[in-house]
């Protein structure tokens, strides 16, 4: 086997970072591509950015994924922004380059290019809504805004920062409210605005990738939280009664039967791999545990 060395490692920061799936990601496609790559998580905390220019300059990282809530610090680290970076005030790509760490961002350019290959949704000409306030929106925003959106509305709990998110999107974004999901032709949801749903009883969309298990090695390789998180989760779906179900859109809905068949085809599985102690915690919920978002919490 070939020796792997400094040169060769890439990774994603953030926190937290246990749940991420982009080493394994990273490192199929490497495979895929005959690279001798290597990926790896760094757990970093909000302002500690200036570890990750030293994983880079010193440690030889030559590329790195940055998620939450590492994006906009980032920004004024870097020696060199691509044009939306710069404008947006985010990033959530780190390559070294000659002359020092150049940061771009792909959120909202990806999110654009999935919804055009995986749903028959136009962005023009509708009108969106981004729940949070985070890095990825600010890039959403301003893709959804150049690809045509008649509005993108901003719900979040900072109104400071939602007007900001807000004027990146130019003539067609405003501060929402949380009435405009209803009318919305997109939702675009943060992780953080999912976490917040969640705690007070609502349907934790951006969190149904917890229990995409798509095959065995993201099986293997998912951490003791994220398995304890996609745990609590179907059992907090199977306990909710009729009504609340009643409430749900057919697509929300849909998609959440459809997990609960995966879960339930994995159950003893992932319940078999998990510490006895997390195991315990699990049968001991009761349906109004599921009200405190502790939990979800392992």
């Amino acid at each position: 086997m070939a020796t792997r060395t400094p040169e060769n490692v890439v990774g994603v920061v953030g926190s937290p970072i246990s749940q991420s799936l982009s080493p394994i990601l990273h490192g199929a496609a490497f495979e895929a591509m005959g690279l001798n790559w290597i990926s790896q998580a760094y757990e970093i905390h909000s302002g500690d950015g200036r570890e990750v220019v030293r994983l880079m300059h010193e440690d030889g990282v030559l590329g790195l994924s940055v998620t939450m809530p590492l994006k906009e610090e980032m920004v004024q680290l870097v020696d060199r922004l691509g044009d939306e970076a710069q404008q947006i005030g985010s990033v959530n790509c780190l390559v070294k380059q000659e002359g020092g760490i150049f940061g771009t961002t792909t959120d909202g350019p990806g999110l654009l290019a999935a919804l055009e290959r995986s749903t028959d949704r136009t962005i023009q000409g509708s009108m969106v809504v981004i729940a949070g306030s985070g890095g990825a929106a600010r890039s959403v925003a301003a893709s959804f805004a150049a690809a045509g959106a008649r509005e993108v509305c901003i719900v979040a709990r900072s109104a400071q920062r939602s007007a900001i998110i807000a004027s990146i999107a130019g003539m067609v974004g405003r501060v929402g409210k949380a009435d405009d999901a209803r009318t919305a032709a997109l939702l675009k949801a943060s992780v953080e605005a999912a976490r917040e749903r969640l705690a007070r009883g609502e349907v934790p969309l951006a969190e149904m990738e917890d229990l995409s298990l798509s095959t065995q090695a993201q099986k293997a390789e998912m951490s003791r939280r994220s398995q304890f998180r996609a745990a609590a989760l179907a059992l907090f779906w199977e306990s909710r009664p009729p009504e609340w179900w009643a409430k749900l859109t057919d697509e929300a809905r849909n998609e959440l039967e459809k997990l609960l068949v995966s879960w339930r085809a994995e159950r003893e599985k992932i319940l078999g791999e998990l510490p006895i102690e997390d195991r315990r915690r699990l049968e001991a919920l009761r349906p109004e545990d599921f009200d405190k978002p502790d939990a979800f919490k392992p």
